[in-house]
């Protein structure tokens, strides 16, 4: 059996969308597969409090403007909560002593995909897998550490983990030049699960979609970020060709740019609406990477928008770049106050650098998968 270590519990599409990619492709290789769950261990009433605070004042603060939408936020979150019975989960609660124990079952534990090498992720020892016992086969496949470089006080808490792993993979490129700073060692770039998984497997997803698609021909809208001139390239895409704006709207929280801004603004999306949503779009405009991944997947027209400037040092934006630089579509990505690309995407090149990606990584997880240790 594997234990997979990754995120599935936060309310976001990528998070959701990766997680049930890995668990589904581990399973393809014949493997049963569980989702390990973390608990916090309950360090008394100060913590709870302290807990509680931080929600409230994330709901109060701003509450003129945000409590209008938070009735329709909260059904969006019922459909995140559905999803989660696609998940294989085992519950773990405590300390690492704890979590060896239970663990034990397990031949291979895996980490990723997703961002789970940022540097708030390893600080927590979330996705360090410093939990697990030598006997494990312990395998990275596709986690990304976020960011394209990690800060000298933080090179030896790097170290100690990924020196225990025995397979190795990353996302980004940025990645793979971070391992081969820490550890000397090359390590492949693998594709994020979600387009490893073949877009027949996401067709059968996209059946149990209950979202009701926009007759008119419609530019769909996924942002992350609070950008205003973001939104207004969209607004001269539409102009020029005539399409419906469907906004899937305040998604981190209250956004003031998403006001005003759509013809048809969703709420109650759930993660296999978010998937048809992109696969019957005549356009897409996004910051994020998974929708992003999505309309390369169903072979959409698209642009990509830097969700953080370029000089942020706490920018994600370099695994976009990865992305589209490895399947040749570099010219997707717009600069703020640009226009949207209105030509067609060029698929034939991106398909045929993709299908080579998927056999790197297809090698590289069954590679993964076949090692054993003494168990």
């Amino acid at each position: 059996m594997i234990g997979l270590d990754t995120g599935h519990l936060v309310y976001n599409y990528g998070t959701k969308l990766q997680a049930f990619a890995m668990q589904t492709l581990l399973e393809q290789n014949g493997e049963r597969c569980e989702i390990i769950q973390w608990h916090k261990r309950d360090f008394g009433i100060f913590n709870r409090v302290v807990d509680q605070y931080k929600v409230l004042k994330k709901i109060y603060v701003g509450f003129g403007k945000r409590m209008k939408y938070w009735p329709k936020v909260m059904e969006r979150y019922k459909k995140f909560d559905d999803f989660n019975s696609k998940f294989h989960i085992h519950k773990y609660y405590g300390d690492f002593d704890e979590m060896k124990e239970c663990v034990n079952k397990y031949t291979h534990v895996f980490c990723g995909s997703d961002q789970a090498w940022l540097p708030s992720n390893v600080e927590k020892h979330w996705y360090t897998l410093e939990f697990c016992n030598s006997n494990q086969v312990r395998a990275a496949y596709a986690p990304s550490f976020g960011v394209d470089r990690i800060e000298e006080s933080k090179l030896n808490a790097y170290k100690q983990f990924l020196s225990l792993f025995d397979y190795l993979s990353v996302r980004e490129i940025s990645g793979q030049k971070i391992i081969k700073k820490i550890l000397e060692k090359d390590v492949p770039v693998v594709l994020d699960p979600t387009l490893l998984l073949e877009r027949n497997y996401w067709d059968g997803l996209l059946k149990e979609s209950t979202v009701c698609i926009p007759k008119k021909p419609y530019c769909f809208c996924y942002f992350l970020g609070n950008n205003k001139k973001h939104r207004e390239s969209v607004k001269h895409l539409s102009q020029h060709k005539d399409y419906k704006i469907v906004n899937l709207q305040h998604f981190s929280g209250f956004c003031e740019a998403d006001v005003d801004f759509a013809d048809e603004n969703l709420y109650a999306v759930s993660p296999q609406d978010f998937i048809a949503l992109i696969a019957n779009a005549d356009y897409v405009c996004t910051d994020s990477f998974h929708c992003t991944a999505f309309s390369i997947q169903y072979e959409k027209n698209f642009t990509v928008f830097h969700r953080f400037e370029k000089k942020d040092k706490n920018s994600t934006n370099t695994r976009l770049y990865s992305l589209l630089e490895q399947l040749n579509l570099g010219t997707r990505i717009i600069d703020d106050g640009q226009d949207v690309i209105p030509n067609a995407v060029d698929y034939s090149i991106c398909n045929s650098l993709l299908k080579k990606q998927r056999v790197i990584s297809s090698e590289y997880l069954q590679e993964a998968l076949s090692a054993r240790k003494k168990f």
